[in-house]
């Protein structure tokens, strides 16, 4: 079948631990590009969300106040997806300088595109869509389809960063 050849691929799959996507998070987005002014990376704190399984909580990801759940998908080690439900990442009036609709921005995880975590690196690859709804629950606009990753650092490299302005 082969002849005198074989072409052989391999896959390097890291044990998941939770804990390695707790603590200090660096992330980069495309929504930051677009709708905060020089801003390029943020500095965030992550946690383990007690009682749900394989989820962190993201504190202030795209606004104060406004914090995300994210759930990793470990039940197959070579599609390392995660997964977020429908949250509500800030107040349009902050993030546009006016209200739409009801007021809330919205995000959502696209299923057009796959969102994956790395075990060996520690980091999050994810692509979420943003929108508003009017008051009576109908879709007033879609913002759009932002790309972030997540990159979870030890204090000491958080600290330098801190110390640097981020």
């Amino acid at each position: 079948l082969y002849k005198d050849y074989t072409h052989v691929v391999m896959q390097k799959s890291c044990p998941f631990d939770i804990h390695n996507f707790s603590g200090w998070c660096v992330v980069t987005s495309t929504f930051y590009s677009q709708y905060l002014n020089n801003v390029t990376n943020r500095l965030i704190k992550t946690e383990v969300v007690e009682g749900e399984e394989n989820t962190v909580l993201l504190k202030d990801v795209y606004y104060k106040g406004y914090d995300l759940k994210l759930k990793f998908n470990t039940k197959n080690p070579l599609e390392p997806k995660v997964e977020m439900d429908d949250q509500i990442a800030g107040e349009t009036g902050e993030a546009f300088g006016t209200i739409y609709g009801d007021g809330k921005l919205r995000i959502s995880q696209p299923s057009i595109y796959t969102s994956y975590y790395n075990t060996c690196q520690n980091y999050v690859l994810q692509y979420v869509s943003m929108s508003v709804d009017n008051k009576d629950g109908s879709s007033f606009g879609t913002v759009g389809t932002f790309i972030s990753m997540f990159e979870w650092i030890s204090d000491a490299e958080a600290e330098k960063l801190k110390e640097q302005g981020l």
